[in-house]
């Protein structure tokens, strides 16, 4: 099969944690709804109360952020999650499904016969990250821009979207 994950779709695994990214650890860092506001209730008028808003604005972040981590727990509890489209059950046991929440997504089975142009895409990073030597040479080897050459799924690595590139051009700066 190919899964095709559209803007929101994931593999979840039974029994594992999902990853996180790193904004999401940073506004943990903040601490809770509670915690925010008591910060921003001890500012004075004028300039300091943009820091009662700033705090303010921080804190429904945070709950918000509370209230999708609920969720979350609680789709952890039931099997298969909500907006599953596939469930597998793998021979070891291991439970695996395709969510995807805004259904744009799709799961195609297909003959592999066809698929063999996919034999000239890059490694995928997860699996076969390449060596510090091999992504320098890569880059020096083309004159277009790093994220150019991390889009091109020929090039260095496959499967880095523009979504994923954006953020990793933003973490490397």
């Amino acid at each position: 099969p190919i899964f095709h994950f559209g803007m929101s779709g994931s593999f979840k695994v039974a029994g594992v944690a999902a990853m996180e990214y790193a904004g999401a650890q940073k506004r943990k860092s903040l601490g809770t709804k509670k915690e925010i506001e008591n910060k921003g209730d001890g500012a004075k008028k004028g300039r300091m109360g943009v820091k009662k808003e700033a705090a303010t604005a921080a804190a429904a972040e945070v709950e918000a952020d509370e209230e999708k981590e609920e969720v979350v727990e609680e789709e952890e509890e039931e099997w298969p999650p909500r907006w599953t489209k596939v469930a597998l059950t793998m021979n070891d046991g291991t439970r695996l499904a395709f969510v995807n929440v805004r259904r744009i997504g799709r799961v195609r089975l297909v003959d592999c016969e066809p698929l063999l142009h996919l034999a000239g895409l890059a490694a995928d990073p997860l699996t076969h990250p390449p060596t510090f030597q091999e992504f320098a040479g890569a880059l020096r080897a083309r004159r277009s821009s790093v994220k150019a050459v991390l889009l091109k799924q020929e090039a260095v690595v496959c499967g880095l979207g523009n979504w994923i590139v954006d953020e990793i051009m933003y973490q490397a700066r």
